[in-house]
């Protein structure tokens, strides 16, 4: 995927007839009954006679839509809902939308030309909103982070207009979890179109091994209820519900294995052209030739001719002699040799270049194929429409790029089990409320202070800038 060479595969295959891991489905049904009981007995205890309604027809709304999993999301949940509009940049992305055949209305920019929400709605409500905003200006992986002085954080700003216009009953916001050490522009941009006032902010991150999936995509989800809709009355009712949910879900939780993600007869995607020649081949010849001076490789990697590039081959080879990790286990060779992660038990964290290798034993290697990717991002496989215009490139380029099905699936179900269809008799303070921060426990969700996080993030992005000066002066 990305900027290797294309892999000519796989929704285009027939499927394999057994289905290898827990279908999203089967998950979310869990998680969802789950929810419900836990909102329903919360609800007894609460010591009132309220019965509020959920959206039995649930109108969506996406923006920097992607692959759109929140759409799959809500299919998989059993929702009966309509996809009101969704708004992509990208051509590619586009194709994919169309095909899938949900969406109402599809937007190419949400913010150029500007656009009116209200007029498209034409009096309807939505009751969910979800966007998933770039998070190059915030990642910590990124080598240009700037903030909110990155004019892609223009964008956010953009779906925090979005919430104001349409003024959905919930919405969900995903990005890096590096988004915190900005919490205070955050904050700022957010009191600024008065969502503090309206909403119940609760700052939540996910990623799918805290819901055992064996996966690593550590994200933030800020999930924002409209006050005259919640079913709490007050922060404090907000809390405790949020702490039961999390340990319903906890109880409820499927175990999934690396292994059952893998298709059993796949040997791999086949190669559309031949790998590339590396332009920097000097720094990183000079680089491995030192480290095998100092390591003996014991086995050496034997992969099918012509799979891996030179680097990608030395990268593979001296990271399993450094890391002496048992096989089989999947790395991704896209990383120079210091960066590349790797793990027997989960996939790491894709990116819009991965190219994730599947090590069984030292003369067993593939790549990972786009069917196991999109199982791994929680896609339900038998639901996927794949346009024919869509290529594989451009395909793993947005798998890389997308929410986790499952993961922004629970966080729509916390914020839709929160709602009722009737207005609530609440006693919020007047004026902005700071969101309500919750971690994974080994109990489930548990309230922490969010300036906190600030810190920690914050120290950890001075140590990072630190360490950067340090290797300027070097």
């Amino acid at each position: 995927t990305g900027a290797g060479r294309a892999r000519v595969d796989p929704l285009r295959r027939r499927a394999s007839a057994r289905q290898l891991c827990p279908r999203p489905r089967l998950m979310l049904a869990a998680l969802k009954k789950a929810i419900l009981d836990v909102r329903t007995q919360w609800l007894k205890e609460s010591e009132s006679d309220r019965k509020p309604q959920l959206a039995t027809v649930v109108r969506l709304g996406t923006d920097c839509s992607g692959l759109d999993a929140p759409i799959f999301a809500a299919r998989e949940l059993g929702w009966t809902f309509k996809q009101l509009f969704a708004s992509e940049i990208s051509p590619t992305a586009s194709l994919w939308i169309q095909a899938q055949g949900q969406s109402e209305f599809l937007y190419n920019d949400m913010l150029d030309p500007p656009r009116d929400l209200s007029e498209l709605l034409a009096g309807n409500s939505l009751d969910g909103y979800i966007a998933g905003f770039p998070c190059q200006p915030f990642s910590r992986q990124s080598t240009c982070r700037k903030g909110f002085k990155d004019t892609r954080s223009q964008v956010f700003v953009g779906v925090l207009d979005s919430i104001r216009q349409a003024k959905p009953s919930w919405a969900v916001l995903e990005n890096v979890r590096g988004l915190l050490s900005f919490r205070k522009e955050v904050l700022e941009h957010m009191q600024h179109h008065k969502l503090l006032d309206l909403y119940v902010s609760i700052w939540l991150p996910l990623c799918p091994s805290e819901l055992g999936q064996p996966h690593r995509r550590p994200r933030l989800y800020m999930i924002l209820i409209r006050k005259d809709v919640c079913v709490c009355r007050n922060r404090s009712e907000v809390t405790s519900l949020v702490a039961r949910l999390g340990k319903g879900v906890k109880a409820s939780l499927p175990v999934s294995d690396f292994l059952d993600f893998l298709d059993t007869d796949s040997d791999g995607p086949a190669l559309e052209d031949p790998p590339r020649k590396n332009c920097l081949a000097a720094k990183w010849r000079e680089q491995h030739a030192a480290i095998r001076k100092r390591i003996h490789v014991s086995q050496p990697l034997r992969p099918p001719e012509g799979l891996l590039s030179e680097r990608e081959h030395s990268t593979a080879e001296l990271h399993l002699a450094m890391t002496k990790q048992e096989l089989p286990l999947v790395m991704d060779v896209s990383q120079s040799l210091g960066r590349v992660p790797s793990s027997t038990s989960s996939l790491p964290c894709l990116t819009t270049s991965s190219k994730p290798l599947l090590v069984r034993t030292t003369s067993d290697v593939r790549f990972l194929t786009m069917r196991e990717l999109l199982r791994f991002q929680g896609f339900p496989l038998q639901h996927v429409v794949m346009p024919a215009a869509l290529s594989d490139r451009a395909l793993g380029f947005h798998v890389g790029n997308s929410m986790h099905v499952p993961c922004v699936g629970l966080a729509m179900l916390i914020a839709w089990s929160m709602t009722s269809t009737s207005q609530s008799v609440a006693s919020w303070l007047p004026g902005p409320e700071s969101p309500l921060y919750f971690q994974w426990t080994d109990q489930g969700l548990t309230e922490e202070a969010l300036h906190q996080q600030g810190k920690k993030c914050k120290g950890a992005s001075s140590r990072s800038a630190a360490a950067k000066t340090k290797r300027k002066r070097a």
